[in-house]
């Protein structure tokens, strides 16, 4: 005990802001294209173990251990002494007074993690205390079909499950305990964060002012990250879109291989050439997704999303939510 009561007095003289997604939210982008490249920064978060910056196995090991006590040991086995003995011997290796940038989409996703964002968010405030969080959130439709296009089979069966619709996979997933859908009821994943942080340290940005006002939105990130404005700008401007989902074409590849088993490692039989040729069709969803779907969407989430508006002070109906 006394030593947790040390090190959050220690851990005072590095800033930290955690970046927890939400996934299929450009988090790709922002941890190569940003967290990556902003000098005078300590990254901690996906593709730091390829980072010639940042190239020690010893922290990634121990970062790597961290997270999956966070978010993937279920509240039976999570010993949160443990999880602390990770983080001080990543802590350790960080420059005194360098700014943290830690970025990990498995904080908020329920896919191949723990589904309940609200105890992820109390272990990361046990672990980190008050630091500063980032959340980007992405219109609900269009996120669950991004979720949808990267694994589209039976949800809670990713490896086993049946190829099936994306209208099968949102009625499937509701009913289901550990729903990925439900945790984009973003309004109240914000305001238990708020009851855990103080408030003015939690940012949300909504990723589509990316397209509709990247002015805005390098002005929010920049705040979210203490810097200066025209250093985002510079990053911001020079963002490639990374980690894109597959395309209607690859998605029903992928349902044919797991329909016939026997087509299991059929990508070792189907020329390069083809491959490019499957992924370069035009990235469409309407065999995927249809206006009906769209329209459910925007009614479940239609009271939250009101809500969400009046707090962000956005009006998130123009961008599409």
């Amino acid at each position: 005990m006394l030593k947790y009561k040390i090190f959050q007095i220690k851990q005072k003289m590095n800033s930290i802001l955690f970046h927890i997604g939400y996934p299929k939210s450009a988090s790709t982008t922002l941890q190569e294209q940003f967290f990556k490249k902003l000098q005078g920064h300590y990254y901690l978060g996906v593709g730091m173990d390829k980072s010639p910056e940042n190239n020690n196995q010893l922290v990634f090991e121990n970062f790597r251990n961290l997270f999956i006590r966070l978010f993937k040991t279920d509240a039976l086995n999570y010993d949160p002494s443990e999880a602390m003995t990770y983080w001080l011997n990543v802590k350790k290796h960080v420059p005194p007074e360098t700014p943290i940038i830690i970025s990990h989409e498995k904080a908020l996703g329920s896919i191949f993690s723990i589904s309940d964002p609200f105890e992820k968010a109390r272990r990361i405030r046990n672990i980190f205390g008050d630091i500063k969080i980032l959340m980007i959130i992405r219109n609900q439709h269009n996120i669950a079909l991004s979720q949808y296009r990267d694994w589209p089979y039976q949800p809670n069966h990713h490896f086993s499950g049946k190829p099936v619709s994306f209208k099968e996979w949102v009625d499937m997933d509701i009913k289901n305990d550990s729903s990925f859908i439900k945790t984009l009821e973003y309004e109240k994943v914000i305001k238990f964060y708020h009851s855990l942080f103080t408030p003015k340290n939690i940012h949300v940005i909504p990723i589509e002012l990316l397209k509709f006002d990247k002015e805005l939105f390098t002005k929010k990130l920049s705040a979210a990250m203490s810097i200066e404005y025209i250093v985002s700008e510079y990053l911001v401007n020079d963002f490639k879109a990374l980690n894109q989902g597959a395309t209607s074409h690859q998605i029903k590849l992928k349902q044919i291989k797991r329909k016939y088993k026997s087509l299991k490692n059929i990508n070792k039989y189907i020329p390069e050439k083809l491959k490019e040729h499957i992924k370069s069709f035009p990235f469409s969803s309407k065999s995927i997704s249809s206006k009906e779907d769209e329209i459910f969407f925007r009614n479940y989430f239609m009271d939250s999303n009101t809500k969400l508006s009046n707090m962000l002070n956005i009006d998130l109906s123009k961008l599409g939510y």
